[in-house]
């Protein structure tokens, strides 16, 4: 078993002559050392007259250096930092910078549509009935919520197309408010997403108008929301 690195090998063959090898072996490369081109044996100097010359021994092969994949080494520990170092700076919230006037502004149009939504079947049925309530009171047919009252059913009658009015009234601004509530919802999601955007991106140009001495001054500013 080799390991990479520079190696020297002794070897001795059947005769009992030793010679003397250097060898560069890298990981994971198949190298063959033909020792017929090295230098010539070491010969120890009593046995030098009694021996004839070696033959070349056989081509060495160094085996491939061992790949088998190993447990990582544990990682270094941490040095602390030095006493005139300035602290580390701490990550930005987004969602604790942002402003939460856009969730209020959204929340405030929800309940104005949801009270506008359930004030338009209470009105309609209101209406309904006093129609027919009104229908009772006349001698002849009801136009435009108005007719010609039975005698001392005057009061009466006009009670009932007031309330047609203002229940008409009512219905309207019911389907105002649906409208108004849903816009109000809209601008509050649009408002919020643009005070994340600004809180996220830090500061931002602005252009900044002023009027001094009379005179108009237009200048840019680097702000981080309004």
């Amino acid at each position: 078993m080799l390991f990479p690195g520079d190696i020297r090998i002794d070897l001795v063959d059947a005769a009992g002559t030793a010679a003397s090898v250097g060898v560069h072996v890298q990981a994971g490369h198949l190298d063959v050392l033909d020792l017929a081109r090295t230098p010539p044996a070491t010969v120890t100097p009593e046995r030098a007259e009694e021996r004839p010359p070696p033959a070349p021994p056989p081509a060495l092969k160094v085996a491939p250096a061992d790949t088998t994949p190993r447990a990582p080494a544990a990682p270094e520990a941490e040095i602390p930092p030095r006493r005139n170092d300035a602290p580390p700076v701490p990550a930005r919230d987004v969602e604790a910078d942002a402003s939460a006037r856009g969730w209020w502004l959204a929340g405030a149009g929800a309940v104005v549509a949801a009270v506008a939504v359930a004030l338009i079947p209470v009105s309609s049925g209101r209406i309904d009935d006093n129609r027919k309530a009104l229908a009772g009171e006349c001698v002849d047919a009801v136009v435009n919520d108005t007719c010609m009252a039975m005698p001392g059913h005057r009061d009466t009658a006009q009670s009932y197309s007031d309330s047609i009015a203002t229940w008409k009234g009512v219905r309207t601004g019911a389907w105002v408010g649906v409208g108004a509530g849903l816009a109000t919802v809209a601008a509050g999601l649009i408002l919020h997403h643009s005070d994340q955007a600004a809180a996220t991106g830090g500061a931002r140009p602005a252009l900044v108008v002023d009027h001094d001495g009379g005179h108009l001054t237009l200048g840019l500013a680097w702000t981080f929301g309004f």
